[in-house]
């Protein structure tokens, strides 16, 4: 499995302390590895975040993918507050959301696997918007097996998805952007650029054109 460059430094934003832009260039590897090899870990610290797609139905727009990323954001960041969390900022938290807009220079960033879209055909999004947790699970004695060490989780909300929801972000990223794809390879498109910003920034600072979000 490859990697591009642009996924290593979104990746930093997401575990480091950063809000800035990671442009898709060069190929590479490791995290899409690391990811799938930490699944194992997903449902083993009881309070992470998690909804169903029925639990989105009252608020789901199709193609809105700004709106639903707004009411996914909203939706962690009430339940972190109701479980006594401060979740939402970029500081090392037990879990973490995040926003992140993908888009290109053209204007034509295309997302394979959305419901809008034949199997093999990608939708052609001016910008897409996915919401994203990141959360550390520390094995135990019997997992790590003498190894000291933190895993790193990530998954992705898309509604407009037709990956697993949520999904772990490699399975995400190589259903919907990977760089296998013949269109990609031909470099038909330009690169992506990741902006990443914290839910609660996102939360607090998001206008929109639609008045029921506006008015929340």
């Amino acid at each position: 499995m490859s990697i591009s460059l642009s996924v290593v430094l979104f990746l930093s934003a997401l575990w480091g302390r950063i809000e800035g832009t990671a442009r898709v260039a060069s190929r590479h590897q490791h995290f899409l590895q690391e990811g799938e090899k930490r699944e194992g870990h997903r449902q083993t610290q009881g309070q992470r975040f998690s909804l169903t797609r029925s639990d989105c139905d009252s608020f789901y727009t199709h193609y809105y993918c700004e709106e639903n990323s707004w009411h996914l954001a909203k939706s962690f960041l009430e339940r972190t507050k109701a479980q006594g969390g401060t979740a939402g900022s970029l500081d090392r938290e037990p879990e973490q959301g995040f926003v992140a807009f993908i888009s290109n220079p053209q204007k034509e960033t295309p997302i394979w696997a959305e419901r809008g879209a034949g199997k093999d055909s990608p939708v052609l999004w001016d910008y897409h918007v996915i919401f994203l947790t990141k959360s550390e699970h520390t094995p135990s004695e019997e997992e790590r097996k003498g190894a000291t060490e933190v895993s790193k989780v990530s998954n992705v909300f898309d509604l407009d998805s037709t990956t697993p929801f949520p999904s772990s972000f490699s399975q995400w990223y190589e259903e919907s952007c990977g760089s296998h794809r013949k269109e990609i390879s031909a470099g038909r498109y330009p690169p992506r650029d990741f902006r990443v910003v914290s839910a609660e920034s996102f939360v607090n600072c998001f206008a929109s054109p639609d008045p029921a979000v506006t008015r929340l």
